[in-house]
């Protein structure tokens, strides 16, 4: 399976500060179980390229390489919502929502882009659906068995 992992690998985007959560915790799983996992760090690419381009270049991305399944970890804004739409319409994509308890609306906004959307709260899966929101996984902190 390949799979296109769209996240920031620094934690708040900034090298300093040291590798992310989603670094630790999708990325470095997701390479020791997927046959070819595909890193795209959206906040590399917008400092290095403006946010219009970085979502542009995300597509291409995606439309070149194909991968069977797109994780994406959003942040804040960097991610635009058309690209999801495009990217959808060619292989299947998953939300990946660390702080959806605290960002429902957030986490709402992004389901009808993407093909399925997570959520940490053991209760998420309930309450988005009374939401109107059915695309909805419980996935749990702590995905990385080498550090949980």
């Amino acid at each position: 399976m390949k799979i296109l992992l769209a996240a920031a690998l620094y934690d708040e985007g900034k090298r300093s500060n040291g590798h992310s959560y989603e670094y630790r915790n999708l990325l470095l799983p997701l390479q020791r179980s997927a046959e070819h996992v595909i890193s795209f760090d959206f906040i590399e690419e917008m400092a290095a390229k403006g946010r219009g381009a970085m979502n542009a270049a995300l597509v291409e991305t995606v439309e070149r390489e194909r991968p069977d399944l797109v994780i994406v970890a959003p942040y804040t804004d960097q991610l635009d919502f058309a690209s999801f739409d495009a990217i959808k319409r060619t292989t299947t994509c998953l939300g990946y929502f660390f702080d959806d308890v605290w960002r429902v609306e957030y986490t709402r906004a992004w389901a009808q882009h993407l093909t399925f959307i997570t959520t940490s709260d053991v209760h998420g899966v309930h309450q988005y659906r009374d939401l109107g929101v059915t695309n909805v996984v419980y996935s749990p902190f702590g995905w990385n068995t080498e550090m949980f």
